[in-house]
């Protein structure tokens, strides 16, 4: 853990990012789009959200993008629910998102 610290240390990263700064990395890395916040109003009502500090909203829909994003094990929850609706056509944002086929980001 020291040796990471050390190396974490010496590449001088940035302890803040401002909220331009993320949104253009987003953009630049992750190839997101921009999705009203008004999509997600369902986290309004959430306890563990507050909704009203939330900047921007983002979703990554990019095929290629996600396939090196997820690891292996979520590689496969997302077969498995993919092979337990086979019939399925995902066109729920929900849906999506348990496939593998999107990614939210607040």
């Amino acid at each position: 853990m020291e040796i990471l610290h050390k190396r974490f240390i010496e590449k001088q990263y940035p302890l803040k990012y401002t909220n331009i700064e993320v949104e253009e990395m987003l953009r630049n890395e992750y190839c997101v789009n921009e999705i009203l916040k008004s999509t997600l109003a369902d986290l309004e009502k959430d306890p563990q959200v507050d909704f009203h500090s939330i900047f921007k909203c983002f979703e990554i829909d990019n095929k290629k993008v996600l396939n090196e994003k997820f690891n292996e094990i979520e590689k496969k929850i997302h077969q498995e629910y993919i092979n337990e609706h086979p019939s399925k056509i995902f066109e729920t944002d929900w849906s999506r998102i348990k496939a593998g086929k999107l990614l939210r980001v607040i």
